[in-house]
């Protein structure tokens, strides 16, 4: 398992409102490139948003995130399938730091197939850094230093 632990200059209300908004998760997510799909109801439990893996063709591939559990302003709950490796579960926790910022925990454990299968402290390692690396990037929009978000390309499964 990976841990991550950030501070973000932001209420938590804002941190959840962009964890809520899936849009902004190739902006924020390390490897997740183009949005392809988002369910309307995203993030109810059982929603999904698909999204594009990898950094070009043809070393991308479509994957899917899935909503496990949400308690509005608290936690956010996902299973990511990352292709042929199987699938994490991404748990963010987020609570108040003081008045103004909130303190955002992410906590990334291999689920199923061959992140599974052969997980080892430098995966762990690995996803620690791309982790540590995302949550700059999801401060940076939380704290309002991004640009909009883009839109889904529509494109088929």
């Amino acid at each position: 398992m990976s841990r991550n632990v950030a501070i973000v200059d932001a209420p938590v209300a804002t941190v959840f409102a962009v964890l809520s908004d899936a849009r902004r998760y190739p902006d924020w997510v390390v490897g997740a490139s183009r949005l392809r799909t988002v369910d309307a109801d995203f993030p109810a439990p059982g929603s999904a948003f698909g999204h594009k893996l990898g950094l070009f063709w043809p070393l991308q591939f479509n994957d899917e995130t899935k909503v496990v559990r949400n308690q509005p302003g608290r936690r956010l709950t996902l299973r990511a399938e990352i292709g042929v490796f199987g699938a994490a579960t991404v748990d963010l926790q987020l609570e108040e730091f003081d008045e103004d910022r909130t303190r955002v925990v992410l906590e990334e454990t291999p689920a199923m197939g061959p992140v599974r299968w052969f997980h080892n402290p430098v995966q762990d390692a690995a996803f620690w850094v791309r982790n540590w690396i995302s949550l700059a990037c999801l401060r940076s929009i939380a704290e309002g230093r991004a640009g909009p978000p883009k839109p889904p390309t529509g494109e088929p499964e």
